[in-house]
């Protein structure tokens, strides 16, 4: 069984000019995005080999530096261009392409993240999926053949 953690970037700046995928984090988002680091790490504290796909938008890239620079983790990191506005069927893609991993750490972005929770696990699951939120997920497949019929919800958290 591996976990899949789907983890929304911290609050982002709206500077005025700046195209939506260089936005970066806003001054409560710097704050916020460390605050994940210890619950992140709780939520993996069995997993010995961690894979961190990581889109490519600057506050997605910021929020995954202030996480991982609150822990002391070796994670593997890929910038993953393809999750920058990614859908659920894009974001199932690149979990199927993983080769090894104990845990996938998916840092992205909405609606992508909650409508993949809500396909994955039901409509039910969560209420919405906020800023510097992420849900861990438990899957009892392969990577490569992953699917939501092997997908339970575990915790689900905002770092506020």
């Amino acid at each position: 069984m591996g976990l899949l953690v789907l983890m929304r970037h911290a609050k982002s700046d709206y500077p005025p000019g700046v195209p939506d995928h260089r936005r970066p984090l806003a001054k409560r988002g710097r704050r916020e995005a460390p605050l994940m680091a210890p619950l992140l790490n709780r939520e993996l504290v069995e997993s010995a080999w961690v894979l961190a796909l990581v889109s490519d938008a600057v506050r997605s890239q910021q929020t995954w530096a202030a996480v991982s620079g609150a822990w002391n983790r070796r994670v593997r990191v890929e910038t993953a261009p393809a999750l920058y506005e990614a859908e659920v069927s894009a974001i199932a893609d690149r979990v199927r392409s993983v080769e090894s991993a104990d845990a996938v750490i998916v840092v992205g972005h909405n609606p992508g993240l909650e409508d993949s929770v809500r396909a994955w696990v039901g409509h039910e699951a969560i209420d919405r999926f906020p800023t510097s939120a992420f849900a861990v997920l438990e899957c009892d497949q392969p990577w490569a053949t992953f699917d939501r019929g092997a997908v339970r919800l575990r915790s689900f958290h905002v770092a506020r």
